[in-house]
């Protein structure tokens, strides 16, 4: 059966078959478009996953089936986009730290290397649970090496805001470290 207004009206309402009825309908094309973005199998899944959970969680204000397609496609499209930042993040952070961190480890030395990976795993975990902004900020003063006028100007926020943006980052991380617990 396809979707069609009445499913909507009845999903709107918290009408779990016609919730079902919708991702029977969708979860294929929306699987298909999230791969085209992310190239990966497990992570469009997911994203499938999560944008129909999405769709449940913000039924409300689709109007009729029309709508209801586009909410879909948009959905997956911004989370899908949002995976490929956060992958190119961490990548770029990864490089980084490898980067500035290899001279100073001897290969040869499992001890050096051990300390590296978890303190490097540390890192990444703040990073990931850091709002997106103060993210940006971070990077760019310590990977960019940009001054925070320049952030500021870059972003369209006020040096102040840069940074309140970099004394969180910088407490964020004496905290991770300050404490051996995971994050």
């Amino acid at each position: 059966m396809l979707v069609n207004d009445e499913t909507v009206l009845a999903l709107r309402s918290g009408d779990t078959s016609a919730y079902e009825r919708v991702v029977n309908e969708y979860y294929s094309q929306i699987l298909y478009y999230s791969k085209e973005y992310l190239d990966d199998e497990e992570e469009a899944r997911e994203v499938t996953q999560d944008t129909f959970v999405a769709l449940w969680e913000g039924r409300t204000p689709i109007k009729d089936a029309s709508h209801l397609r586009g909410y879909l496609f948009s959905v997956s499209k911004h989370l899908s986009l949002m995976r490929i930042r956060k992958r190119k993040s961490r990548r770029g952070y990864e490089d980084y730290l490898l980067r500035s961190h290899n001279s100073r480890i001897e290969k040869n030395d499992p001890d050096a290397v051990y300390a590296f990976k978890e303190t490097e795993e540390r890192i990444l975990r703040v990073l990931e649970v850091m709002p997106e902004q103060r993210r940006k900020v971070f990077s760019m003063s310590r990977q960019e090496g940009l001054k925070y006028a320049e952030i500021a100007e870059r972003l369209g926020i006020s040096i102040k805001t840069v940074e309140v943006h970099m004394g969180s980052a910088l407490k964020m991380f004496r905290e991770a470290f300050r404490s051996r617990e995971e994050l």
